[in-house]
């Protein structure tokens, strides 16, 4: 739920809704957030400016990379909303289905350079709280990237820093068109998240996990052939799998409640 209603278009101030339209050129529209933001012009006025001054593009880092970037980013934050727009994003300047689908698994992907892999690495670690970037991500980006380049890849990380906070708190609604290309797959976590540091805890540490908390995956699926459901069902349990052990290290999460259920699809 929103704890702010964005303001309609008729009640921004004409100068600033005039400014703010430069949003529909990468995304198609504009931000509820940024309607958000209305409410203090000032605060508009200067995030727009921020946007245009860390989206624009003076070295080897694309406009559709800096998307993608920010998508990891906002997967290390958890922030659904910032990762339909980034991939709605990455599409308009250029990602295939295939790079969409496997930026968030980009360290076994094919798709990307060893460059861009150390790149989406360093934002993933960047984005965690607390910090995880050491002297060996530093290392390791600087041997693929000059100063400017990751002066630059640092302000997409920092901005979405700043938006991963501000829609997830503040609970932005996504607009139509970012929800069409962000319902290919949903994941919802509901709950309490105990601190790792906790861990210590062994056994305990999981109960109170599970106790706590539910996931829920939602992801189309179509039979290919006829016999290939249960072929496919084990194939996409180890897929879950892979992805707990990787990104809910402090979860045991169950994958027997895998369900397929039809659809007028």
């Amino acid at each position: 739920m929103e704890i702010v209603n964005p303001l309609n278009e008729n009640d921004i101030d004409p100068s600033l809704l005039e400014k703010i339209q430069f949003f529909k050129g990468p995304l198609g529209v504009i931000p509820s957030s940024v309607k958000t933001m209305s409410y203090h012009p000032k605060i508009a006025d200067a995030f727009t400016d921020l946007n245009k001054a860390v989206m624009e593009c003076k070295g080897k880092v694309t406009p559709e990379f800096k998307r993608l970037i920010g998508y990891v980013t906002s997967f290390a934050s958890g922030c659904l909303y910032c990762q339909a727009h980034t991939i709605l994003g990455a599409e308009r300047f250029g990602s295939t289905e295939k790079i969409l689908e496997e930026n968030w698994d980009y360290a076994n992907s094919s798709v990307f350079s060893t460059a861009e892999k150390v790149a989406l690495h360093f934002a993933s670690t960047a984005a965690s709280v607390p910090n995880r970037v050491t002297e060996k991500e530093i290392s390791q980006l600087k041997s693929y990237w000059n100063d400017s380049d990751i002066v630059e890849m640092m302000g997409v990380i920092a901005l979405f820093g700043f938006l991963n906070r501000w829609n997830d708190s503040m609970g932005s609604a996504l607009e139509d068109l970012p929800i069409e290309k962000g319902e290919k797959l949903e994941f919802k976590r509901n709950g309490l998240h105990f601190p790792s540091l906790l861990s210590f805890l062994g056994k305990r540490y999981f109960n109170f996990q599970h106790r706590f908390n539910s996931f829920y995956f939602f992801a189309p699926y179509s039979i290919s052939k006829e016999g290939s459901l249960i072929e496919d069902r084990f194939t996409a349990i180890k897929k879950m799998i892979t992805y707990n052990k990787k990104y809910l290290p402090n979860y045991m999460t169950l994958s027997s409640s895998l369900n397929l259920v039809k659809t007028n699809d």
